[in-house]
């Protein structure tokens, strides 16, 4: 059965306050702004079931601005602890526990790119980068993969 993985990397965050706990940094003005804009890219991609999100303020707040904005539909937010700062065997883990026809993670740096290079389609993964995979095979072995969708922010805001 094929399966169907969106990567979103969070939007850009705000440095205003270094104090702050990194996993307690909040979206900056210019990533509030590029959320609409990035949620119309994505309404015209297959719709997830489940979009998966760390429970980092700037991840939650991304996929959160996306669902309002449109991007995901009905697709419930369900906050994974275990998606911060995870790498690629960590984001697949999490995929398979959840077991969807269709995920979307919302998710960080470097593991997103570790990801699409453990599946055999690197790409980097800038602030508010979009890629949308097809999977041939289950979570653990992920098969052939192909890439459906991909979108850096640099190609919509400029």
């Amino acid at each position: 059965m094929a399966r169907i993985l969106t990567l979103i990397r969070h939007a850009k965050s705000s440095w205003r306050h270094p104090e702050l706990d990194d996993k307690l940094r909040p979206l900056g003005g210019r990533g509030y702004r590029q959320l609409a804009v990035m949620a119309g890219e994505l309404a015209g991609w297959p719709r997830p079931e489940q979009v998966l999100v760390s429970d980092a303020v700037r991840t939650y707040s991304t996929a959160l601005g996306l669902k309002v904005a449109g991007a995901f539909a009905k697709a419930p937010l369900v906050l994974e602890p275990g998606l911060y700062l995870a790498g690629a065997e960590a984001l697949l883990a999490c995929c398979q526990a959840h077991d969807s026809p269709h995920l979307a993670l919302v998710a960080h740096n470097p593991g997103l790119e570790a990801l699409m290079a453990r599946l055999g389609l690197p790409r980097p993964m800038p602030t508010l980068a979009a890629a949308q995979l097809e999977l041939a095979g289950d979570w653990q072995a992920p098969g052939r993969v192909k890439l459906r969708h991909y979108c850096l922010p640099a190609e919509l805001f400029q």
